[in-house]
């Protein structure tokens, strides 16, 4: 009896240890293209939900704010692996945090996840979105388009 309880322990750790690791973060690498130049900061906010994105950093899961280094610069996040993530980059040339525009177009170059078509409005979170499985080699890229 004691042999099947020790038994049924070490089974329901070892479960749980298969668990602990399969939802702990992973490395996401961001690979970023498209820079005309390297002025100001690339603003990449990555979200596992559709509220604030592609534009509310507040609601994002993480963010970051990096140097340009062109012509390709990448930005790696520890996510969970096994979910949906949808990422907003944004070329903040001028440094304000923000999105400037001109009459009706946006001045900065900007790029999302799965690099959807952007003509007269932003992507919603389901067009940006792709599973993230994890694993050692995952590089998402994005190229940014330009006003």
């Amino acid at each position: 009896m004691v042999k099947l309880t020790l038994f049924t322990l070490i089974c329901c750790f070892s479960f749980l240890k298969v668990r602990e690791d399969s939802l702990a973060p992973t490395l996401m690498t961001v690979e970023i293209t498209g820079l005309k130049n390297t002025k100001g900061h690339l603003l990449v906010t990555v979200f596992d939900q559709s509220s604030g994105f592609p534009d509310d950093e507040k609601k994002a899961l993480t963010y970051a704010k990096v140097k340009p280094q062109a012509p390709t610069t990448k930005v790696e996040f520890q996510v969970e692996p096994n979910k949906k993530y949808a990422i907003a980059v944004l070329h903040d040339e001028d440094d304000n945090g923000k999105m400037t525009f001109g009459i009706f177009m946006p001045k900065e170059a900007f790029g999302f996840s799965n690099n959807p078509k952007v003509v007269f409005k932003k992507p919603g979170f389901e067009q940006a979105a792709f599973q993230f499985t994890g694993g050692k080699d995952f590089t998402h890229k994005i190229i940014l388009k330009h006003p």
